[in-house]
C-alpha cells in the first residue's frame, strides 16, 4: 500500500519552546518512509510577551506628544519672537549641536546674541530656569519676549503628571491629605491579612513620614511607636519601605511566591514601569491596586521633599540650589584641607557621577561617606552626614523624583506668568486659554494614540471631521464617544471556551453570581465531621436561601456566619464547612449587588429587567478610570440616571475582568428537567447552577446537558477564516504558547503534503515543562507559609497535638539546608507532615527517606493520581493497613481523624487529601468520576487547538482527539520498571531534557499509542462496557488483598495502564482486532531504542530594535567603536549605542579571498528590501576592501544550519558567533543513571552505591569519546577533558556529578558556555564561541519545518 492510500495518525507534544511530532499506523508502528523515520522535534525560542515593546511605544509617543506642545508654543510665539530676534528660534532648535562638531554650523551662543546681552549676561543673572520664573511671577515689569518663552517652554516641556486630573491641588492640603490617604490605604492592607492596630494615630504616621530623615529612620519611628507581635512588625517594616520608595518584599506583603527577579519592588527605581508592566501579569486586580495607592502615597512623600515647605515649584527648586551651592562649598574646603589623596579622589568622582546622573542619590551617598568620615574641618564633615541622614545632602533640581510633581504646580506659575505680562503682551491675553490648554490637556488613555488613518494596529481613535486635533478643538475633530467604544472591544479578552467571545468584568453581577453559586455548589456540610468527614452538598433549596439572606446583605461571608445561619434556621446543630479554599470565609462575593442596591434600592436591582443596565455600569466602571468620561457615558446613556446617582456612580471603580463570556453563562441554553419539575424547558448554565447543586464544571461535561458538542460546533463555526495566525490569536492562552500551536499546525500541514492526504486522527498533547528550581523555590515558600502560621496558631492546639503539628527549630533547620531539593516528593512530603508518618505520630529520620514509603493514598487500582495530595510518607509497616475495599482501614483513620481535621485547618493536608484519607467507601459515581479523569481531557486550549485542526481537515475525515497531559509521564514511569536497586529493565524510557531533545519526539509518539490504545478499549459511546472493565479490574485487585495482603505490582500502575505494561492481550469488541498484547509491548521498546530522528530549529529573519537599547555616553570607557545615534552624529561627541541587532546574514568574498559570514543590520534590511539601497552599495561602503566584494549567498536567517567535515553540525547565531547544533546519544544506562543524580547530594552515595565504583568515570569516558567522534567542534575541549582524566577519577562524587552535568549544557543543542571545576584544577568559558564559521567545503542546511525536505548550499 502506497503512502498516499495508508491510514495514519498524527501525534503532537506541544509546548513552549518545542514541538515533538510523530507518525504512526493502527498497530504503533512509526512509519519509516524514504529511510527516515517518521519522528522528529520542532525547536525555536519562546515568544515573548509585548510588555517591553509596549513600554517602548509609550515612550515614543510622550517624546512626540512633548515635541507636539513645543511646537504649538512656537506658533503662538513665532511673529513676536521674530519682531526681537528672527533667528531666535532657529537658534534654540539648533543648541543640541556640540561646539566640538566641526561638520556643522552653530552659532556661538545658544540663546541670546545681543550685542550688550548674551548667553552668559542671561546665566547669571539667572543660574536655573526657576530663577527666572521667579522673577517672571512676582516682578511686575515688562520682560524681554523671550524671557516669557524660555519659562513658558520650560513649564510646557516638564509640565507634570496628572495624578490628581480632575482634582484641585493645594499644598497647604498635603499633611492632612496623606493622614486620609494612609487610613484609605489600611483597608485595603486588611485583605492581605495583616494591617496597621485599630487604635493608630495616622496623622502622626504622616508627621513622620513627611520629616526630613533617612527611610529607616523614619520606619524604625513609626514601628516603635505602635505596639506589634514579631511577625506583624517584619510585615508593616515592607508596607513602609514600599510607600517610602525602598526596596520592598512583595512576597512578604502579599503571601505570594515570586521569583527572585520579581519579588523586590521599588517604586523610586528608574525602570519601575518596566517592572510594573511585568507584575501585572503577575499578580491580582488587588494586589495591582495596592501598589498603585502605595504609589500614591509615595509620590505625596516625595512631593514633600521637593517643596520644603515651599508653596511654589520654583522657590523649592531655588531653595534647592542654595542648598546645594552652600554643601558643595563647604565640600571643596574639606577636599583643600584633607590630607587622604586616595579618598579625595573618589569622592570627587563619586560627586561627578551623582552630578552626571550615573549615580543615584543613594549611589552617591554611599561613596561619599568614607571620605566625609575622615575629613576636616570636622565640623563640616559631621555636618554633611547628618545630612546625609535626612536624605538633604547636596540635593539636585532634576532627578527621577520630579516625576511626582502633579501639573498643577506647574499650572500655578503658568497662569501667573502669563497674566504678569499680558499687560505688556496683548497676544499672550489673546491665548492665554490655548496655553493653558497645551499645558494641561492630555489625550483620554479611552481616545489613545492620534495615528493615521490606515495605521490601525496600535490604535482606535474615531474623528468627526477631517483636520488636525489640537488641545483647543479637541472635541470638535476626534469622537470621544465612538473612540471610547472601540477602547472598550479592545480592552476585553476573550472567552477561555467560546473563541472570539468577549468575557464578563470581575465585577459584573452576573459573573459574580455565577462565582457565588460555583463556590455554594462546592461546598459540602459535616454534621459529625468524626463520623461523616466527606460531608453532605447543601440542598438547592438551602443554597438558595443562603444567596438570598446572606450573600446579598453581606460583601464578605464569613464561614462562621453561615454556620450560625444554619444552626438558626435548625438545619444543622453543629455543622462543619468542608470545601472552602479559604477557611474563614468564602472567596466570592456580590459585592456589585450591594453597591447598586445602595444606588437604586433592592427592588430595583433584583427586577431582571434592570440586568442590562446594570451590566452597561459593571463594564464602565471597570473599563474607565476617568471619572469625567465616566460621567458623560452615563449622561448618554439609554437609561434615566438622576444627578445623585450619576455623582455616586463616578466615585466607584472597578477593576479586573472574568475569564468566561455572558453567551456562554446565560445565552446558550439546553432543553433539560431539573429536580421537582419533570418537563424539558430551556436552561443556561447559570440556570442549572442555580437550580440545581452541579458546579460550573461538572454541568459543562455532564452528557445530559451535552454544552462540550455545543461549544465544540460553535467554535468549529468561527474557524471558516483561512488566516491561521488569526484563529490562534483568538485562543486565549500566552504568546508562547500561541507560538507553539503555530508551528503545529504547520507541521501537520507539512506531513498532510508529505503524506498525501490528511491523518485519520490527530492526538494532541501539551507538554509541561519542569522546572525543578522553580518548583523547589516556590514549595520552599509555601512551606515557610505553613510554619510561620503554625507557629502563630500554637495556642490553638491541644497540648497532646502540639508537638506534632508545631515545627521546631530542628526541622526549622533541615528546610533551610534542603530548600534547593524540594521538586523531590519524599522530601516535600516529610516537611509537609512535620517530619512525622502521616498514619501515626512515629517521628521520620530525613537521613533515612529512601527506607520509607510513599503510599498511594487512594490506590492506583482506582486512579492513577501521582499528586502530592494523594500521597503520604509513612513507615514500611504502615503500607499495608488497607481493607478489601482498598481504603485505609478504620482503625488507621479513627486513631488519626482528630490530628487530620487540625491538619486540614491550618494547612497542612488539603482538603482533597483529608476526603482521600477518611474515605470509607466508593460509590458508583466516585468510580465514573476516577474513569473520567484518566480519560477525558479538559484544557480547554487543547480543544481550541483541535476544532482548528478538525476545522482544515474535517471534508477528509480527520478527528482531533485529546490526551491527558500526564498519562505519556506514567506510560514512561511504568514501563521503565526501576527496582529498588536503582536500575532500570527499560532505560531507554527514562527522559532526561539535558542530554537531548529526543524525549519531545517521544512523547508524541506516546500521544499517538496512547490516544490510538484509548479510542480502542474505551470508546467514548460504551461506558457500561468501561465501568464493567473498571469492576473487573477492581475485583482482581480486591481479591489479592484479600489472598496476599497486598495490591500485586501488575495493577500498581492503575486501570488504564496496567495492561500496556502487563502485555495483556486485548481485544476490540466490535471489530474483533487485537488492541494490546505482549508483541505490540516488545514493539513501542524496540521503536524507543532507535537513534534516527528529525530535529530542526526555527531560524529567524529579523526585524524590530536597530540597536541593543542602551545609549552610551561618548566619555564611558567600557564601550569601543559606539555607533552613532542617527547618521552623521559623531558618537565620540554625542555618544551612542553599543551594538547592531543584525537581521540576517550574507556571504561574500573580499577580493578573490576565502568566503567569510557578514551580518546585515536590521537598520538596513528593511531599505535594501524596499529598493531604496542595494546590498551591494552597502558592502561596499562598510567592509573593508582593495578591490572587489563578491555576493555568494544572501537572506541567510539567523540560527542558520551548517555543516562541514571538519566542524559538523552548527548554527550561525551571528558573523562571529555559533553554536553547536549536535544532538547528543549516550547509552540508555547512563541516561538513566543522570537523571537520579537530579537528587539531592545527600543521596548520591546511596544511588552510587548500587553501581560500579567507577561508574561516573566510564560516563565522563564514554562523553569524551562522543566529543572526539560527533562533535569536531569541540576538540580543544576534548583535548582538555583528557588531560585532566585523573584529576576526575581522584575528584569527589559531588563535583564529578556537576562536571557531568556542566558538559550536557556544553553538548545541548544550541549550548551554552560552562565552567569546569575538579579541587585545585579550574577552567572557564568552554563550549559556544565567538567567532567566524569557516566556511570552506560547508554546506548551509535548509530545513523545512519538520526536517523531511531539506536543500543545502554548497560553498566551495
Amino acid at each position: 500500500m502506497s503512502k498516499k492510500d495508508s491510514e495514519y495518525y498524527i501525534g503532537l507534544d506541544i509546548g513552549t519552546n518545542s514541538v515533538g511530532w510523530a507518525v504512526t499506523n493502527g498497530k504503533y508502528d512509526l512509519l519509516n518512509i524514504k529511510k527516515k523515520n517518521l519522528w522528529g522535534v520542532r525547536l525555536f525560542e519562546a515568544a515573548e510577551s509585548a510588555a517591553g515593546r509596549r513600554i517602548n511605544r509609550s515612550t515614543r509617543r510622550r517624546y512626540r506628544r512633548r515635541r507636539n506642545r513645543i511646537n504649538w508654543l512656537n506658533e503662538i510665539f513665532a511673529d513676536e519672537l521674530s519682531k526681537v530676534d528672527p533667528s531666535f528660534l532657529t537658534r534654540l532648535n539648533s543648541s543640541w549641536i556640540s561646539k566640538k562638531d566641526s561638520s556643522r554650523t552653530r552659532d556661538k551662543y545658544n540663546l541670546f546674541m545681543d550685542a550688550d546681552y548674551t548667553d552668559k549676561n542671561y546665566h547669571h543673572k539667572y543660574p536655573t530656569i526657576y530663577h527666572l520664573r521667579r522673577d517672571l511671577m512676582f516682578d511686575d515689569k515688562q520682560f524681554d519676549i523671550r524671557l516669557v518663552y524660555l519659562a513658558l517652554h520650560n513649564i510646557i516641556k516638564y509640565r507634570g503628571n496628572f495624578t490628581y486630573d480632575h482634582r484641585k491641588f493645594n499644598v497647604s492640603e498635603m499633611s492632612s491629605n496623606l493622614t486620609k490617604a494612609l487610613e484609605n490605604f489600611n483597608q485595603e492592607l486588611m485583605e492581605f491579612e495583616d494591617a496597621f492596630p485599630d487604635n493608630t494615630d495616622y496623622s502622626a504616621i504622616s508627621e513622620v513620614l513627611l520629616k526630613s530623615n533617612n527611610v529607616s529612620t523614619k520606619i524604625d519611628e513609626i514601628i516603635s511607636n505602635l505596639e506589634l507581635d514579631k511577625d506583624t512588625k517584619k510585615y508593616l517594616k515592607e508596607v513602609l519601605k514600599l510607600i517610602l520608595g525602598n526596596s520592598a518584599n512583595l512576597n512578604t506583603i502579599f503571601h505570594t511566591s515570586l521569583d527572585k527577579d520579581d519579588e523586590k519592588l521599588s517604586l523610586s527605581a528608574k525602570d519601575i514601569e518596566l517592572k510594573l508592566n511585568n507584575l501585572d501579569s503577575l499578580l491580582s486586580d488587588e494586589q495591582i491596586h495596592f501598589i498603585s495607592s502605595a504609589n500614591e502615597l509615595y509620590s505625596s512623600i516625595t512631593l514633600n521633599d521637593i517643596l520644603d515647605g515651599k508653596t511654589y515649584l520654583s522657590l523649592a527648586k531655588i531653595k534647592q540650589y542654595d542648598t546645594h551651592c552652600s554643601d558643595l562649598q563647604e565640600l571643596k574646603e574639606m577636599w583643600y584641607k584633607t590630607t587622604n589623596p586616595d579618598l579625595i579622589k573618589k569622592s570627587r568622582k563619586a560627586y561627578k557621577e551623582y552630578v552626571h546622573g550615573s549615580y543615584n542619590t543613594e549611589d552617591f551617598y554611599k561613596a561619599i561617606s568614607p571620605f566625609l568620615k575622615i575629613a576636616i574641618p570636622e565640623d563640616l564633615a559631621k555636618d554633611a552626614l547628618k545630612k546625609i541622614d535626612a536624605n538633604t545632602y547636596l540635593p539636585k533640581q532634576r532627578t527621577s523624583n520630579n516625576g511626582v510633581i502633579p501639573f498643577q504646580l506647574n499650572l500655578i506659575e503658568l497662569e501667573k506668568i502669563i497674566d504678569n505680562q499680558s499687560k505688556y503682551y496683548p497676544f499672550l491675553k489673546e491665548n492665554r486659554e490655548k496655553i493653558i490648554s497645551i499645558l494641561s490637556f492630555r489625550i483620554p488613555y479611552y481616545v489613545g494614540p492620534i495615528q493615521a488613518p490606515t495605521d490601525k494596529n496600535f490604535s482606535w481613535m474615531v474623528k468627526k471631521i477631517q483636520a488636525k486635533a489640537r488641545p483647543w478643538n479637541f472635541d470638535e475633530v476626534i469622537d470621544r464617544e465612538k473612540s471610547s467604544n472601540n477602547f472598550i472591544k479592545r480592552m476585553t479578552t476573550t472567552d477561555t471556551y467560546l473563541v472570539g467571545e468577549p468575557v464578563l468584568p470581575k465585577n459584573s453581577l452576573i459573573y459574580q453570581k455565577f462565582e457565588v453559586l460555583n463556590e455554594l455548589n462546592n461546598i459540602r456540610i459535616s454534621k459529625n465531621l468524626s463520623q461523616d468527614p466527606l460531608g453532605s452538598k447543601l440542598s438547592v433549596e438551602v443554597k438558595q436561601q443562603i444567596f438570598e439572606e446572606l450573600f446579598k446583605r453581606y460583601k464578605t461571608v464569613k464561614s462562621d456566619q453561615l454556620k450560625k445561619w444554619l444552626i438558626r434556621n435548625s438545619y444543622f446543630t453543629d455543622p462543619t464547612i468542608i470545601g472552602l479554599s479559604k477557611p474563614s470565609e468564602f472567596n466570592s462575593s456580590l459585592s456589585t449587588f450591594i453597591d447598586m442596591k445602595a444606588i437604586f434600592g433592592m427592588d430595583f436591582v433584583n427586577n431582571p429587567r434592570n440586568s442590562s443596565q446594570l451590566e452597561e455600569l459593571a463594564e464602565w466602571l471597570t473599563v474607565f478610570e476617568d471619572k469625567q468620561i465616566l460621567s458623560e457615558k452615563i449622561r448618554h446613556s439609554n437609561y434615566p440616571y438622576s444627578d445623585q446617582q450619576i455623582r455616586k456612580i463616578s466615585n466607584m471603580r472597578y477593576r479586573g475582568w472574568g475569564r468566561i463570556s455572558k453567551k456562554l453563562l446565560c445565552d446558550i441554553k439546553v432543553e433539560s428537567t431539573i429536580y421537582k419539575s419533570h418537563q424539558l424547558h430551556p436552561y443556561s448554565i447559570l440556570d442549572l447552577m442555580w437550580s440545581t447543586n452541579n458546579n460550573f464544571y461538572s454541568i459543562l461535561h455532564k452528557d445530559k446537558y451535552n454544552f462540550e458538542s455545543i461549544l465544540e460546533d460553535y467554535n468549529l463555526g468561527t474557524d471558516d477564516k483561512t488566516d491561521i495566525n488569526e484563529l490562534v490569536d483568538n485562543i486565549h492562552t500566552s504568546p508562547a504558547l500561541k507560538r507553539g500551536i503555530i508551528q503545529s499546525i504547520n507541521i501537520v500541514k507539512e506531513l498532510v503534503k508529505f503524506m498525501g492526504h490528511a491523518p485519520q486522527h490527530i492526538f494532541l498533547e501539551f507538554t509541561r515543562e519542569d522546572k525543578t528550581s522553580t518548583l523547589s523555590e516556590s514549595r520552599k515558600k509555601r512551606l515557610k507559609k505553613l510554619y510561620n502560621n503554625l507557629s502563630e496558631d500554637t495556642k490553638k492546639f491541644k497540648l497532646d497535638l502540639r508537638d506534632y503539628l508545631v515545627p521546631d527549630k530542628s526541622i526549622q533547620k533541615e528546610l533551610e539546608s534542603h530548600d534547593k531539593d524540594l521538586s523531590k516528593e519524599r522530601l516535600m512530603l516529610y516537611f509537609l507532615q512535620n517530619g512525622k508518618s502521616l498514619y501515626s505520630d512515629e517521628a521520620l529520620d530525613i537521613n533515612r527517606l529512601s527506607e520509607y514509603q510513599v503510599d498511594h493514598i487512594l490506590p492506583r487500582t482506582y486512579i492513577k493520581d501521582d499528586s502530592l495530595e494523594n500521597k503520604a510518607l509513612v513507615l514500611a509497616k504502615e503500607n499495608q493497613r488497607k481493607a478489601d475495599d482498598l481504603l485505609l482501614q478504620p482503625s488507621i483513620i479513627n486513631k488519626n481523624m482528630e490530628r487530620w481535621i487540625y491538619m486540614k485547618d491550618h494547612g497542612m493536608i488539603s482538603p482533597k487529601k483529608f476526603k482521600n484519607l477518611t474515605r470509607t467507601t466508593i460509590t458508583e459515581d466516585d468510580k465514573v468520576h476516577f474513569i473520567n479523569r484518566q480519560l477525558v481531557q479538559t484544557s480547554q486550549i487543547i480543544k481550541n487547538v483541535a476544532n482548528i485542526l478538525d476545522n482544515m481537515y474535517k471534508e477528509q475525515g480527520t478527528t482531533c482527539v485529546e490526551t491527558k497531559a500526564n498519562l505519556s509521564s506514567a506510560f514512561r514511569t511504568a514501563f521503565s520498571e526501576q527496582d529498588d536497586k536503582y536500575h532500570f529493565k527499560h532505560p531507554e524510557f527514562i527522559k532526561n531534557r539535558d542530554v537531548n531533545d529526543f524525549h519531545h519526539a517521544q512523547d508524541a509518539y506516546l500521544a499517538c499509542l496512547l490516544g490510538l490504545y484509548r479510542i480502542q478499549r474505551f470508546p467514548s459511546d460504551e461506558m457500561l462496557l468501561i465501568k464493567k472493565e473498571y469492576r473487573k479490574f477492581f475485583a482482581q485487585a480486591q481479591n489479592s488483598v484479600k489472598n496476599h495482603g497486598k495490591i500485586p505490582d501488575s495493577q500498581k500502575n492503575g486501570f488504564i495502564l496496567a495492561p500496556l505494561v502487563n502485555g495483556e492481550t486485548l481485544i476490540n469488541n466490535k471489530t474483533m482486532e487485537t488492541i494490546w498484547n505482549m508483541d505490540y509491548k516488545r514493539k513501542v521498546i524496540k521503536i524507543f531504542n532507535y537513534k534516527q530522528y528529525n530535529i530542526t530549529k526555527r531560524t529567524e529573519i529579523k526585524t524590530g530594535e536597530f540597536y541593543k537599547q542602551t545609549l552610551y555616553s561618548p566619555h564611558d570607557e567600557n564601550v569601543k567603536n559606539p555607533i552613532p545615534q542617527k547618521k552623521n552624529l559623531d558618537p565620540k561627541i554625542y555618544g551612542g549605542y553599543s551594538g547592531v541587532q543584525s537581521s540576517y546574514l550574507a556571504i561574500i568574498k573580499v577580493d578573490q579571498k576565502k568566503p567569510t559570514m557578514v551580518s546585515v543590520p536590521i537598520r538596513f534590511s528593511k531599505m535594501i528590501d524596499d529598493g531604496k539601497l542595494s546590498l551591494q552599495s552597502w558592502l561596499e561602503n562598510n567592509i573593508k576592501h582593495k578591490k572587489t566584494i563578491e555576493v555568494l549567498k544572501t537572506k541567510i536567517p539567523i540560527g542558520q544550519l551548517t555543516y562541514n567535515p571538519k566542524n559538523g553540525y552548527l548554527s550561525v547565531q551571528s558573523e562571529k558567533e555559533i553554536a553547536n547544533a549536535q544532538q547528543l546519544f549516550l547509552p540508555f544506562e547512563h541516561v538513566a543513571l543522570l537523571t537520579l543524580l537530579h537528587a539531592p547530594t545527600s543521596e548520591y552515595d546511596q544511588i552510587l552505591s548500587f553501581y560500579d565504583t567507577d561508574i561516573l568515570l566510564e560516563i565522563f569516558d564514554e562523553i569524551t569519546n562522543k566529543i572526539k567522534t560527533f562533535f569536531p567542534f569541540y576538540i580543544d575541549e576534548q583535548e582538555y577533558l583528557v588531560s585532566i582524566r585523573e584529576n576526575f577519577q581522584s575528584a569527589t562524587v559531588i563535583e564529578k556529578v556537576n562536571v557531568l552535568q556542566q558538559l550536557l549544557i556544553m553538548l545541548h543543542a544550541n549550548s551554552s558556555r560552562i565552567s569546569i571545576k575538579l579541587g585545585e584544577v579550574s577552567k572557564k568559558d568552554l563550549g559556544r564561541k565567538k567567532k567566524r564559521i569557516p566556511l570552506e567545503n560547508t554546506d548551509l542546511v535548509y530545513q523545512s519545518v519538520t526536517g523531511l525536505y531539506q536543500t543545502k548550499f554548497h560553498i566551495d
